[in-house]
């Protein structure tokens, strides 16, 4: 097989090769602008989709997920349990809101507690993990 590479040009048509190596390599092939009167096609890589902050700030997850991303952060199940009887506002956010969403729980940070602290960018990234962004 030919050796392909991203922003190769082919002349009026490409080969069948090249159509199986984008395929294979995250890749595509589409129409340029012709050369006077000859087509001409461009191997481009796809670019991976990146989440807008909007979009990542309304990712969602259930209050036991959240509080199991917190205990992931090294709180225990006493030390949340703690902090929610004394910020009950947050705690009933957890206990009669039906989903945590990422950029309400982010508004809330930072909270330190005991020697631990959770950040806006911790939140976040359990989010992202959680839907695989």
């Amino acid at each position: 097989m030919a050796d392909y590479y991203i922003g190769q040009i082919f002349e009026n048509t490409y080969p069948a090769e090249a159509a199986e190596w984008v395929n294979d390599n995250n890749c595509y092939i589409d129409e340029i602008e012709p050369l006077g009167d000859v087509r001409r096609f461009e191997i481009f890589e796809v670019s991976p989709y990146v989440p807008t902050q909007e979009e990542i700030d309304q990712l969602t997850m259930t209050a036991l997920d959240f509080v199991n991303s917190l205990k992931l952060a090294g709180l225990t199940d006493e030390q949340i349990e703690l902090y929610l009887n004394t910020h009950l506002n947050v705690k009933h956010q957890l206990q009669f809101c039906q989903n945590v969403y990422c950029g309400v729980a982010k508004a809330l940070m930072p909270i330190s507690y005991e020697g631990i602290t959770i950040t806006a960018e911790m939140v976040e990234q359990a989010f992202r993990t959680k839907h695989g962004v």
